[in-house]
C-alpha cells in the first residue's frame, strides 16, 4: 500500500504543496478498517501541518484510488500524519555528536 499512496501523491495529486512530500510508513490497523500514512517533508521545516491538512482533504480521493488499484472492496479510512522522526534522529545525532566532541 506504501508504493501505491507514494506514486498516487506524486503523479495523481495536483496541488503544488505536496509535490516535495516522501510518503515514509503505512499503518494500517489489523482488521484493515484504519490506516496512518506517515509523510515528510524533507529540507523544510515548515508547513507539515497545511501539507497534513491537504492531504487529509484529499483522502476520499486517495481511497478510492486504492481500493481500486488493489482491487479491494472497502479501502481503509486513512489519515495522514506528519513524521518527525528524521527530524528527532538528526537531532539526537547533533547531540551526541557534541557530547563525543566536548569529552
Amino acid at each position: 500500500m506504501l508504493r501505491e499512496i507514494s506514486e498516487l501523491v506524486r503523479e495523481k495529486l495536483r496541488d503544488p504543496r505536496v509535490g516535495n512530500i516522501t510518503i515514509t510508513d503505512v499503518d494500517v490497523s489489523p482488521d484493515g478498517s484504519f490506516a496512518r500514512v506517515f509523510f515528510t517533508r524533507l529540507g523544510e521545516d515548515e508547513g507539515q501541518s497545511e501539507i497534513e491538512d491537504v492531504l487529509n482533504k484529499a483522502q476520499g480521493f486517495v481511497r478510492s484510488h486504492i481500493a481500486q488499484s488493489l482491487n479491494m472492496r472497502v479501502a481503509p479510512n486513512i489519515v495522514f500524519q506528519y513524521d518527525s522522526s528524521f527530524e528527532e534522529s538528526d537531532r539526537i545525532t547533533r547531540l551526541l555528536s557534541e557530547a563525543l566532541n566536548k569529552s
